[in-house]
């Protein structure tokens, strides 16, 4: 996957605080945040990239979610790093549902993304592994 500029993609950050710290962290990495909207949470995470194209809505499917979800895109391994860094250096708070955009979930949608980790942080408590099989 092409790496590009760096770009973090936010759903049901509902917390006003929380919200203006990451957002301030962000801007100070010079970080472009991408607030994703409910009308969004249906279309792959790739397509909010630039790197899929948008998917036809299906009637009646529900995509709603309420845990927030931070997808990364276009960041090495140390800048990461330094992101988390920051992001505990403000204050930010807990992200229990973080993670960076790959081929195998470029399709998903936050939906989908959110329930496999879901699934993997459960996995992990119990100590076994958990993934999605598509």
């Amino acid at each position: 996957m092409k790496a590009g500029r760096e770009q973090v993609f936010l759903y049901n950050f509902e917390n006003a605080e929380q919200l203006r710290k990451l957002k301030s962290v962000l801007l100070c990495m010079k970080v472009r945040a991408k607030i994703v909207e409910p009308e969004w949470f249906g279309q792959p995470i790739g397509a909010l990239a630039g790197l899929v194209e948008p998917v036809e809505s299906e009637q009646g499917k529900d995509t709603s979610f309420s845990e927030a979800l931070m997808v990364l895109h276009g960041f090495s391994g140390s800048r990461i790093d330094t992101l988390l860094s920051k992001l505990r250096k403000a204050g930010v708070g807990n992200i229990p549902y973080k993670a960076v955009l790959t081929p195998t979930n470029l399709r998903w949608t936050g939906p989908e993304l959110c329930e496999e980790l879901k699934k993997e942080h459960e996995a992990m408590q119990q100590g076994t592994s958990a993934h999605k099989v598509d």
